[in-house]
């Protein structure tokens, strides 16, 4: 794809002229795509925050689905508990004593590990090593977690937990909030 800025976006990032300008991308995603070399101003690759001078050509390679750095994650057998899922997200119950994404020394067995294993896709907006991760649980902790399969229901998902629309509540004798919905 290739866009042509002008003098009104003159001062803009670049990450919000794309967000605005390209269906059911967002700037993580963008930002994402800026760090794999998928995005070009005038041929060179910019910076993250890039400014725009309103004379730029810009190109973005919107085939490059997965982030390379991710390709060293192996998707890996686990157990948990779908409670729900439908094309855009899922909802599962993380184990305690589970890490949810790879960090220093969390080894090779957290739930990305498993959900990369269990789901043909998640969403990138997470960064390499968050695929589908919306939130995340404590490792000691067990409960719900929301998963998102694309990038645009991740970037609705993150603005509902932003703009506090998530609701968790507990259910019959559980101790723990044990469900989860958007309201």
């Amino acid at each position: 794809m290739k866009l042509q800025t002008g003098p009104e976006d003159r001062g803009r990032r670049v990450d919000v002229f794309l967000a605005d300008r390209i269906d059911r991308v967002t700037r993580s995603h963008i930002q994402a795509l800026n760090k794999s070399g998928a995005i070009r101003i005038n041929g060179l690759q910019e910076k993250d925050g890039y400014r725009l001078r309103g004379t730029e050509t810009i190109e973005v390679d919107l085939a490059v689905s997965r982030n390379p750095s991710m390709e060293g994650l192996e998707p890996r057998p686990m157990t948990f508990s779908i409670y729900y899922e439908d094309d855009e997200l899922a909802v599962i119950e993380k184990p305690a004593g589970v890490v949810v994404h790879p960090g220093a020394a969390t080894g090779s067995d957290t739930m990305v590990h498993g959900l990369l294993f269990h789901f043909r896709q998640l969403s990138n907006v997470g960064g390499p090593v968050r695929p589908g991760i919306v939130h995340r649980l404590d490792k000691w902790t067990s409960g719900l977690l929301i998963v998102a399969k694309d990038d645009w229901t991740h970037a609705q998902l993150t603005l509902a937990f932003q703009e506090r629309r998530v609701q968790k509540n507990v259910y019959g004798s559980c101790p723990r909030p044990y469900a989860t919905a958007i309201g």
